[in-house]
């Protein structure tokens, strides 16, 4: 068997946006805070109080018809088309999306073993 690396666990991901400030906006009611703004690349680090780190790549292109190119068009092209974070309360979470104006396209649902909340981009 060849020697495999040793990975311990995700240490962050990183979401291309287009506008930052919505992007911190709707992150930041999910309890994320700005750790650091990164000054040789277009990158805001958040981070929320459970250690989960976000890079928010700031570098979009502008919506192509409002639409999510990987998730929304016929044309399926490779790429991550979700990120799942597991909440202490799906109930909760809607109506704390909602009270803050967040328009939610997916209802909370089970997609594993757990409680999933999916809203696309």
């Amino acid at each position: 068997m060849t020697e495999t690396i040793g990975i311990e666990q995700v240490d962050h991901v990183g979401i291309r946006v287009a506008d930052a400030e919505r992007a911190l906006a709707f992150y930041e009611v999910l309890g994320f805070k700005v750790e650091k703004r990164v000054t040789f690349d277009p990158v805001i680090i958040i981070r929320n109080t459970q250690n989960v780190e976000i890079n928010l790549v700031v570098n979009a292109a502008p919506e192509h018809d409002g639409s999510n190119i990987l998730m929304d068009v016929d044309t399926k092209y490779a790429g991550m088309t979700h990120l799942a974070l597991r909440v202490s309360s799906v109930a909760d979470t809607i109506r704390l999306l909602k009270e803050n104006g967040i328009t939610i396209t997916q209802g909370g649902r089970s997609c594993s073993d757990a409680e999933a909340m999916c809203r696309s981009s």
